[in-house]
């Protein structure tokens, strides 16, 4: 008899034992606490902890994951990103010294169109290995609050530089969003009731847009209930992304074109904004076009020979011509390129769902 119940009490000890060294700690769906060898340990959300907070106070807010974005069966994670679009900190020199090669710039941040998605390296055989200085790019110190106007005036390989060094100390480290996160963005702000002046497709986007978790995953690295909003995504600039197409491969003519008017293999289908519960497309949210009558130029202060060879697209999100601007991707040529209602905020790399301590993926 004693010995069925010392059996019994060390099965359930082993069970507690092995409960508790789990490596994956995440968090029931409704509730933040999970005991990982201590008695009552509270495993904190993403936005409670130390880097979380460090986050917030600097104007960044978690955009939550765990839903299919790109249609590859990988759900994506969430991702900080800036509440607002970058302001310029005046007086503030950035120290350019340690960028000494434009090519590798280009090569580390930004990926070309393949025809599925934004993976392929750039073929950067036609750029000058040179400084950012020397290069004439323009760069500023950066900060996402809203006491000042948005940045307007820098390129995308210069938005890349001015967040590289205008990172936030013990934070998660940051760059221009990537096309699958601008996506992530509308496909939540879309199935988004609070969003909108009407219900849910119709009217029109407000200029606030709330991120809530459970619309299309539910990511518990915050709460089952978060809700958080971003400002200047539906409004404000037209704001430079990481993907980018080859010149050759217009995604439309220069006018605003209907999503079924496009050539679908230049676009991804997975950048249509979709209705959850309806499986439609919202082609009335915005429209993709290209060229907006610029030539295929490349900068000629990083260009080796100063003709178009190797010319690439860079995408940026918006367009002042549309009144729904959150989907729609207005393609400027050029890396060096500089049109005044261009502007910029950082995004994270994606942290993986369901794990704690918070790692990225």
């Amino acid at each position: 008899m004693k010995k069925s119940v010392l059996l019994v009490t060390l099965s359930v000890l082993t069970s507690v034992v092995l409960t508790g060294c789990g490596e994956d700690r995440s968090h029931p769906k409704d509730s933040a606490v999970v005991h990982s060898g201590q008695v009552n340990k509270k495993i904190p959300f993403i936005t409670e902890t130390a880097k979380g907070k460090v986050m917030r106070n600097n104007h960044f807010v978690y955009i939550p994951g765990e839903f299919d974005v790109d249609g590859d069966g990988v759900k994506e994670g969430g991702f900080w990103i800036s509440e607002y679009e970058a302001r310029d900190v005046a007086g503030a020199d950035l120290n350019m010294t340690a960028d000494s090669n434009i090519s590798a710039i280009i090569k580390n941040n930004f990926k070309a169109f393949d025809g599925t998605g934004f993976g392929v390296d750039i073929n950067t055989s036609t750029y000058k290995n040179v400084s950012a200085t020397d290069a004439g790019l323009s760069t500023i110190k950066v900060t996402f609050d809203n006491n000042t106007p948005s940045q307007n005036n820098i390129s995308a390989l210069g938005a890349i530089l001015s967040l590289k060094h205008s990172q936030i100390t013990d934070g998660y480290a940051f760059s221009l969003p990537l096309e699958k996160q601008w996506m992530q963005l509308v496909k939540l702000a879309i199935n988004n009731p609070q969003n909108w002046t009407g219900g849910v497709g119709t009217g029109v986007l407000k200029e606030d847009l709330v991120f809530a978790n459970g619309l299309l995953g539910n990511d518990t690295n915050v709460d089952a209930n978060y809700t958080v909003t971003v400002h200047e995504l539906s409004g404000g600039l037209s704001e430079w992304t990481r993907g980018v197409f080859k010149a050759s491969d217009r995604i439309a003519g220069a006018n605003i074109q209907a999503y079924q008017d496009i050539n679908s293999s230049k676009i991804p289908t997975w950048w249509l904004p979709k209705l959850k519960d309806a499986n439609t497309t919202l082609s009335t949210v915005g429209g993709y076009y290209g060229g907006v009558g610029t030539s295929p130029l490349e900068d000629q202060n990083t260009n080796l020979n100063g003709n178009n060879n190797g010319a690439y697209a860079v995408t940026a999100r918006g367009g002042v011509q549309l009144d729904r601007k959150l989907s729609a991707a207005l393609v400027q040529y050029g890396f060096g390129s500089k049109t005044n209602d261009f502007g910029f905020r950082g995004a994270s790399v994606y942290i993986k769902p369901s794990h704690y301590p918070y790692e990225v993926q």
